[in-house]
């Protein structure tokens, strides 16, 4: 996929280090300004997004490189020392692609298709309720915090099913393009300025049911 190349022979743990210490004192430099900007810098994403840090996780046949949790929490304990704000990115976004490997056969092979590298933002547990419609659900309301949306290709976004009516509440993750979104600038905060954490918008946005997966179940 654009964004990380196949390289011969398999990427190891003690590449992907290294490749994260060389950013560090990049990310150091353009601390302060990844803050003032409220989102992580153009450069700063193209940079991580070369490096495979994104990706560390994800599935090979997504385009990822399969490693381990140790190597990606590892990897964001290295970036945090330059960005604080980057690291957090880098490590959601690189778990969130992690779990699009969950779903289906079919949503992976759309995620393929789409030919975009694969950014993804997550939201657990809002008091929203899908709408169960025939071939999959209908989504509305507001999901806050999204980490990186600005940078964002597909996003994640959860919603209680309302036909559960005892015992453990049911949560159905959905996932879905970006750009069926809308973004709300409502991040201003004091610290992580820079992790453009700002709310989803959707308004009645249909989502099929090969794209929604009960991560519990």
């Amino acid at each position: 996929m654009e964004g990380l190349r196949p390289e011969r022979g398999r990427i190891d743990r003690a590449e992907i280090l290294s490749r994260a210490r060389a950013l560090v004192p990049l990310l150091s430099e353009k601390a302060a300004e990844t803050e003032r900007n409220r989102s992580i810098l153009p450069e700063i994403h193209d940079r991580l997004m070369a490096a495979g840090l994104f990706h560390i996780m994800m599935a090979p046949r997504l385009g990822g490189l399969g490693l381990d949790v140790a190597t990606h929490l590892e990897v964001a304990g290295i970036l945090a020392e330059g960005c604080g704000s980057s690291a957090w990115v880098q490590n959601l976004a690189g778990y969130q692609n992690f779990l699009v490997g969950w779903y289906s056969r079919e949503a992976q092979d759309e995620v393929i298709a789409a030919g975009r590298p694969v950014f993804s933002g997550l939201v657990m547990g809002p008091p929203v309720f899908a709408g169960i419609v025939d071939g999959g659900v209908r989504l509305s309301g507001r999901w806050p915090y999204v980490s990186g949306i600005d940078q964002c290709s597909w996003l994640q976004l959860s919603a209680k099913d309302p036909r559960v009516t005892e015992g453990k509440p049911r949560v159905l993750t959905c996932l879905l393009p970006r750009e069926q979104a809308i973004i709300d600038d409502d991040w201003h905060c004091m610290g992580l300025k820079g992790t453009g954490s700002k709310t989803a918008i959707l308004d009645d946005v249909f989502v099929p049911a090969h794209r929604v997966m009960c991560f519990r179940e």
